[in-house]
């Protein structure tokens, strides 16, 4: 899929797309217009509500930030399933990380995969930056508290406080990176 091809989330119509580079076509990878939530479903017609970002594992299977159920979903591109790979579903903040089947994406706002497999997530409404170990099934705090606020420059990213990021980018060098978008802090 990442010869060639481009794809994309369509949030308010609740699918995934795709255009193939080679033949200028557009298909639906995951997803329909209804917000039905099917699980092992094939792909295109498992439902996400709000797919807001997208990202491929080294497999080449897509991982979907499905917001409005607060759920990383995974199409297993082989297949052509679609599934639940962190299916908690409750808008609620954990009070500890659990396993990753068990976590929950609260508005998860972005994604991305560093070079040994691990998927970091963006919580917007969870102001924090988890790291999930995807081959040992852990979750990792890696930055923020859970509360909101901009505090921690500088000091240790497990005690700084986020802003609901909305989004991510790892690095080659493993750095993590996101956007400041909503701050009152002035210098």
């Amino acid at each position: 899929m990442r010869l060639g091809t481009s794809s994309g989330s369509n949030a308010l119509s609740h699918s995934v797309r795709r255009l193939d580079a080679k033949t200028g076509k557009v298909s639906t990878i995951a997803g329909t217009a209804r917000r039905i939530l099917r699980r092992w479903r094939p792909s295109q017609q498992g439902a996400v509500e709000r797919a807001a970002r997208i990202g491929l594992d080294k497999a080449e299977d897509l991982y979907i930030c499905d917001v409005k159920n607060h759920r990383i979903r995974k199409v297993d591109m082989k297949r052509g399933t679609i599934f639940d790979f962190c299916r908690h579903g409750r808008a609620k903040a954990d009070s500890e990380w659990r396993t990753v089947r068990q976590h929950t994406a609260q508005r998860t706002a972005g994604l991305d995969f560093d070079n040994q497999g691990n998927l970091w997530l963006a919580l917007r409404e969870g102001n924090a930056i988890l790291k999930l170990d995807v081959a040992a099934g852990t979750v990792h705090q890696a930055a923020g508290t859970g509360k909101k606020g901009f505090t921690g420059d500088a000091g240790p990213a497990k005690d700084a406080t986020l802003s609901g990021p909305k989004g991510l980018s790892v690095a080659p060098n493993g750095n993590v990176t996101w956007p400041i978008l909503k701050t009152t802090r002035f210098a």
